[in-house]
Protein backbone atom coordinates (compact mmCIF):
# COMPACT_ATOMS: atom_id res chain seq x y z
CA UNK A 1 0.00 0.00 0.00
CA UNK A 2 2.77 2.67 1.04
CA UNK A 3 4.78 1.76 -2.11
CA UNK A 4 1.80 2.23 -4.29
CA UNK A 5 1.47 5.76 -2.35
CA UNK A 6 5.19 6.48 -3.32
CA UNK A 7 5.14 5.38 -6.80
CA UNK A 8 2.14 8.06 -7.62
CA UNK A 9 3.84 10.84 -5.75
CA UNK A 10 7.24 9.98 -8.22
CA UNK A 11 4.44 10.06 -11.38
CA UNK A 12 3.12 13.85 -10.26
CA UNK A 13 6.72 14.63 -9.77
CA UNK A 14 7.54 13.22 -13.13
CA UNK A 15 4.25 14.60 -15.24
CA UNK A 16 5.08 17.96 -13.63
CA UNK A 17 8.35 17.92 -15.84
CA UNK A 18 7.37 16.06 -18.76
CA UNK A 19 3.96 17.04 -18.86
CA UNK A 20 3.71 15.51 -22.97
CA UNK A 21 5.75 12.01 -21.48
CA UNK A 22 3.11 10.38 -19.43
CA UNK A 23 4.67 7.80 -17.67
CA UNK A 24 3.18 4.84 -15.83
CA UNK A 25 6.04 4.10 -12.81
CA UNK A 26 4.65 -0.10 -11.81
CA UNK A 27 7.53 -0.71 -9.66
CA UNK A 28 11.37 0.39 -8.27
CA UNK A 29 12.88 -2.84 -9.61
CA UNK A 30 12.66 -1.73 -13.60
CA UNK A 31 11.64 1.90 -13.57
CA UNK A 32 14.87 3.63 -12.36
CA UNK A 33 17.44 2.78 -14.70
CA UNK A 34 17.47 5.18 -17.01
CA UNK A 35 17.91 7.85 -14.59
CA UNK A 36 14.77 10.01 -15.59
CA UNK A 37 12.63 9.44 -12.62
CA UNK A 38 15.13 10.64 -10.56
CA UNK A 39 16.32 13.50 -12.33
CA UNK A 40 12.60 14.19 -13.08
CA UNK A 41 12.18 14.33 -9.05
CA UNK A 42 15.55 16.76 -8.42
CA UNK A 43 14.21 19.57 -11.19
CA UNK A 44 10.88 19.06 -8.98
CA UNK A 45 12.02 20.45 -5.97
CA UNK A 46 15.41 22.59 -7.32
CA UNK A 47 13.53 23.79 -11.01
CA UNK A 48 15.31 23.09 -14.28
CA UNK A 49 18.79 22.17 -14.71
CA UNK A 50 20.54 22.10 -18.03
CA UNK A 51 22.89 19.17 -16.65
CA UNK A 52 19.30 17.28 -16.20
CA UNK A 53 17.86 17.86 -19.71
CA UNK A 54 20.76 16.21 -21.73
CA UNK A 55 20.02 12.93 -20.57
CA UNK A 56 19.70 9.85 -22.57
CA UNK A 57 16.01 8.62 -23.62
CA UNK A 58 15.48 4.94 -24.47
CA UNK A 59 18.99 3.53 -23.26
CA UNK A 60 19.67 0.64 -23.96
CA UNK A 61 23.64 0.51 -23.93
CA UNK A 62 25.14 -0.18 -20.83
CA UNK A 63 27.26 3.59 -21.23
CA UNK A 64 24.14 5.43 -22.25
CA UNK A 65 23.15 4.20 -18.59
CA UNK A 66 26.34 5.27 -17.19
CA UNK A 67 26.22 8.86 -19.07
CA UNK A 68 22.91 9.44 -17.37
CA UNK A 69 23.87 8.13 -13.73
CA UNK A 70 26.86 10.30 -13.97
CA UNK A 71 24.79 13.65 -14.79
CA UNK A 72 22.33 12.64 -12.07
CA UNK A 73 25.51 12.44 -9.83
CA UNK A 74 27.11 15.34 -10.71
CA UNK A 75 24.11 17.49 -10.46
CA UNK A 76 23.33 16.14 -6.88
CA UNK A 77 27.02 17.31 -5.80
CA UNK A 78 25.83 20.53 -7.61
CA UNK A 79 22.95 20.68 -4.55
CA UNK A 80 25.51 19.70 -2.01
CA UNK A 81 23.45 16.12 -1.60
Amino acid sequence: MHENLILKWLEINYSKIHPLQERRIKNFDTEFFDGHIIAAIIQAYIGQNNELTGLKMNCSLESEFVYNAQKIINVLGQIDL
